[in-house]
């Protein structure tokens, strides 16, 4: 093991080009597949989380504005908990240099503390606009700051926590708002419900009874969000594995490439190695240990640059604010590249072995003379 090294240390000094080459590849494959894998786990992430809130409630879009009175009838629904009247639109939004679209939701303030309660979550929001996590990263909002949107100003009153799920892309306003913006209660009108379930055994039934009775736009039940997550993570694991498995392919071909050669070009001194005794794995390690080296360091170097510079970029790039995601996230993608590129480097070790013991030393000195 002591010679492996001092070899190593000796072709590290000597080679020391082709070593950071290696590690710039490493670099890169890691880089590309971290990010697909990023990308995975968080929305597999978000989409756990968002069948979790989606247990028991359903969220129901209506192609016309109701008054709240021809809605009572469905809080006699068998199954019904309760339900909450909303009116949802989607408005620019404004908070100093910063704005777009966002959507939003007028409703009542226990909504929100219910929806919250839903994913194990205990807050007491303050003021009437409450701020999804994304919507705040977004807008960089701040609690007591103030934010106008479409004819409504307001400041907001909490910035509610990261929930992993469809909760933090909403801005909440309490109910009071659009009331005093229509003049009075009478003259307010919805065009959407949240729902809670007794239990998840009552959806088919209450949505079946949503139909007969509403012009209805859209709904989100359980069993619908479950097959949207199911097909969401489906479509980003494929796309996933497809570009990931491109970059490996990549890596894989111009390291096998690069150490071709470099076998090539020391064949004779590996041949007088073996010729004066040095062990196959000897000089096998000699040379797999500087892999080792930029393997490990390539990874960490690759996987630091994809959680907070690269992923963080691309957001401002595409979605206009930076964005790190959550430390389950990074844990998983971390572990899963360090599979992956193991992997890749073991393909290298197997072209390795074969090619040192395959050297003939005595036959190689004999045509050298």
């Amino acid at each position: 093991m002591i010679s492996s090294w001092w070899y190593a240390r000796r072709y590290l000094s000597k080679r020391q080009r082709l070593v950071v080459a290696f590690l710039l590849i490493v670099v890169a494959v890691s880089v590309f597949v971290a990010f697909n894998f990023a990308y995975y786990y968080e929305v597999s992430y978000r989409n756990a989380r968002t069948r979790e809130l989606y247990s028991r409630l359903i969220k129901v879009f209506f192609e016309e504005y109701i008054v709240e009175s021809n809605l009572t009838a469905v809080g006699e629904l068998d199954g019904v908990k309760k339900y909450y009247p909303m009116i949802a639109n989607t408005y620019m939004a404004h908070h100093e240099d910063k704005s777009g679209y966002v959507p939003v939701e007028f409703c009542d303030r226990e909504l929100v503390v219910e929806l919250l309660k839903q994913l194990s979550f205990s807050l007491d929001p303050k003021g009437v606009i409450y701020a999804g996590y994304l919507v705040a990263l977004k807008l960089d909002l701040r609690e007591g700051e103030k934010l106008s949107f479409g004819p409504f100003s307001g400041v907001v009153g909490c910035v509610l926590p990261y929930t992993g799920s469809l909760l933090d892309t909403v801005l909440f306003v309490d109910l009071s708002v659009y009331i005093d913006y229509a003049g009075s209660e009478a003259n307010v009108s919805y065009n959407g419900l949240y729902i809670f379930l007794i239990s998840r055994d009552y959806e088919d039934s209450v949505v079946n009874a949503l139909y007969e009775r509403y012009r209805v736009r859209y709904i989100s039940s359980p069993s619908r969000v479950a097959e949207w997550v199911e097909k969401s993570n489906r479509l980003q694991l494929l796309s996933s594995m497809f570009f990931s498995f491109l970059a490996l392919l990549m890596g894989l071909g111009i390291i096998i490439l690069m150490v071709y050669r470099e076998y090539e070009g020391r064949k004779r001194e590996l041949s007088i190695l073996s010729a004066l005794g040095a062990k196959t794995n000897t000089i096998i390690s000699a040379l797999l240990i500087p892999l080792y080296i930029a393997l490990f360091s390539g990874l960490l170097v690759g996987s630091i640059l994809t959680f907070f510079l690269v992923i963080p970029y691309y957001h401002l790039f595409v979605y206009g604010y930076y964005r790190l995601f959550g430390i389950n996230t990074y844990v998983a993608t971390f572990f899963s590249v360090g599979l992956t590129l193991l992997v890749m480097l073991l393909a290298t070790v197997l072209v390795i072995k074969r090619k040192v013991k395959g050297l003939r030393p005595m036959e190689f000195l004999r045509a050298e003379l």
